[in-house]
């Protein structure tokens, strides 16, 4: 016969602390996680072997990650290839002796480039004293991280530059010594005096081209330079820098070759700082182009801008200094700068004055060895039509 169940055996507990506890837990997880999500910086969280258990909002942001691919020790895939390693063990070496660390690494961004941070942890434990991990943070520091870099490059340029000023005032004086010293055994002797004399005004000059480039910077840092300014011909401005420069040009044996426009191009401008700036650029030109070299200087109006490039044949730009030619105390290369005279000012003082006249100046070349070229755009007042460059012959050119 079969039975007939007729009633259940059970017990009731209460649970009532256990479900509040739970939902005291939730309410915390969740009031971390706002906390961390709301943080400008990224939070992290490590469990007792060193696996990334939670991240917040801002690494994935930050880094374009999926938690598939950051948690565990996925997110030191995010860090630099040669920074990979280091930060890798600096957080392992730390979580092994449970300890605090820093560290700074470049961290790849969504957008593929890299940024500096700072990723600081500390060893969290339990209610009953046992590790439980690592807890830290990450933070952008790569606009800081930079500007040290730029305070630091811009001291090794200061030193550059004050051991090159010793050497670029002291390489005259040589000179002016030595003739000095002959001078009272040759002084009946008009053809060697006249020789020597020739020196000395030569090395003076060079001097005086320093100190006077030196003080125009230091003019215009302080917004103290003014322009003499008045409607004049750029072919005019061309003609006094080529004849200022021409000895110079000559004595290296350099061909030079002149195009100037057909009509007259009209400019508002200094005429003295203009031939300056030409004058500073054809020498540059000339310092580094090797002997028997060309230079070509090129003047053209388009619609309402004036333009002046030098071109020449010889050490070229390397691509990374295209810009960097124009900060204070650059040079392409030290040991041909020292051989051939300059501080690294000219190419500065160059510039700031074109934009002072409302122009803008730019550099060009195609690698070392390769001849550079730069641009000189003013404004100009407006032509009925584009004036072409025709060549020019000068007296004496090579």
């Amino acid at each position: 016969a079969s039975r007939v169940l007729t009633s259940y055996a059970g017990t009731v507990a209460d649970i009532t602390e256990r479900r509040m506890a739970e939902e005291v837990l939730r309410e915390d997880e969740a009031r971390f996680r706002l906390m961390a999500n709301a943080s400008p910086a990224a939070l992290w969280l490590t469990d007792p072997d060193g696996y990334c258990t939670f991240l917040s909002s801002q690494w994935y942001e930050l880094t374009g990650q999926t938690e598939a691919q950051a948690l565990g020790l996925g997110w030191t895939t995010a860090t630099h290839p040669d920074d990979q390693e280091q930060g890798r063990n600096a957080f392992l070496d730390a979580n092994e002796k449970r300890q605090g660390f820093q560290t700074e690494y470049r961290l790849r961004t969504a957008d593929g480039s890299y940024r500096w941070a700072v990723d600081l942890g500390r060893p969290w434990y339990s209610e009953t004293g046992e590790y439980a991990g690592m807890v830290g943070v990450v933070f952008d520091i790569d606009a800081r991280r930079r500007a040290e870099e730029a305070v630091e490059e811009a001291s090794r340029r200061k030193d550059q530059f004050l051991a090159t000023l010793a050497h670029e005032l002291r390489n005259p004086l040589t000179p002016i010594s030595n003739a000095l010293q002959v001078w009272p055994y040759i002084e009946d002797k008009p053809e060697e005096s006249s020789r020597l004399r020739g020196v000395m005004e030569r090395q003076v000059r060079q001097m005086a081209r320093l100190i006077d480039d030196l003080l125009d910077v230091s003019r215009i840092t302080r917004g103290r330079i003014d322009l003499r300014r008045e409607r004049l011909d750029l072919s005019l401005a061309v003609r006094e820098a080529v004849e200022a420069l021409k000895p110079f040009i000559d004595s290296n044996e350099h061909r030079l070759v002149v195009e100037l426009p057909k009509e007259s191009v009209y400019i508002e401008a200094d005429l003295g700082r203009l031939v300056q700036v030409f004058g500073n650029l054809l020498h540059n030109a000339a310092k580094y182009t090797a002997t028997g070299g060309e230079i070509r200087i090129v003047a053209r109006q388009e619609r309402d801008a004036a333009i002046v490039t030098i071109r020449d044949n010889g050490l070229g730009i390397p691509a990374g200094m295209l810009t960097e030619v124009f900060e204070m105390f650059a040079q392409v290369d030290q040991s041909l700068g020292r051989a051939h005279g300059g501080m690294g000012i000219g190419l500065t003082l160059a510039k700031s004055l074109v934009e002072l006249h409302g122009g803008s100046m730019e550099a060009r070349s195609e690698g070392l060895g390769r001849g550079s070229e730069f641009e000189v755009r003013l404004p100009a007042f407006p032509g009925e039509a584009s004036h072409a460059a025709v060549a020019q012959p000068l007296a004496g050119a090579l």
